[in-house]
């Protein structure tokens, strides 16, 4: 039976990458379902993510080719299996929408992650860690939807978005529509991670939605 996997990488653009990675795969009788490529003028760089089937031969046989094909186009190159679950940990803080958002579209198979843990400075929500059987942590730490780097709020964003807003508008009504709009931005971000669908290119993203 065909496994399903899926392919990044990123190397220096030059002619050929496309057809050297296709004809790779049709070596080893996989078969493309889903490919999008981008080349980033200002730094020279090609990024392509490939998700793929193939029963011929095995993911260590699959890796090894590639590897040697990395060598030749001195490309970065990472091999997952489609089914594999993205291991995650959850960072919340005081407000505990986005948590429940990501939960419940975890429990309901919507997002492809295997929630390892929920870390939070606040003790609010054990009990709904617990209700998810999962293990929960209380320390003074944040999080929000963007890479995490040694600058508060300075890591590469993966989605961000904004909501219409005009003088009729309460408090209530502006601080429901903030948490609505975080969710959506959080879970869209947590997809497309756990998809494989975004790689980095130094302080920026590439995104392949």
């Amino acid at each position: 039976m065909a496994s399903t996997y899926i392919l990044t990488l990123s190397c220096p653009d030059q002619p050929g990458i496309v057809h050297g990675v296709s004809g790779l795969l049709f070596q080893h009788g996989a078969n493309i379902e889903e490919v999008a490529q981008y080349n980033d003028q200002q730094t020279g760089l090609f990024f392509m993510r490939v998700q793929f089937a193939c029963g011929q031969v095995s993911m260590e046989q699959l890796d090894a080719a590639l590897q040697e094909l990395a060598a030749v186009w001195t490309m970065t190159v990472e091999l997952h299996r489609a089914d594999q679950r993205m291991p995650v940990v959850i960072m919340v803080s005081q407000q505990g929408h986005c948590l429940n958002d990501l939960l419940f579209r975890c429990k309901s198979g919507l997002l492809p992650v295997d929630i390892k843990a929920i870390v939070s400075n606040h003790r609010d929500f054990y009990q709904l860690a617990a209700s998810y059987n999962i293990p929960f942590h209380q320390k003074l730490i944040g999080a929000t939807a963007h890479y995490v780097t040694a600058d508060l709020d300075e890591g590469p964003i993966i989605e961000q978005d904004v909501a219409r807003v005009d003088h009729s508008r309460t408090v209530d009504d502006l601080t429901a529509l903030g948490r609505d709009t975080e969710s959506q931005v959080l879970a869209r971000a947590v997809k497309w991670h756990s998809e494989r669908r975004v790689l980095l290119n130094g302080h920026k993203t590439v995104i392949f939605k």
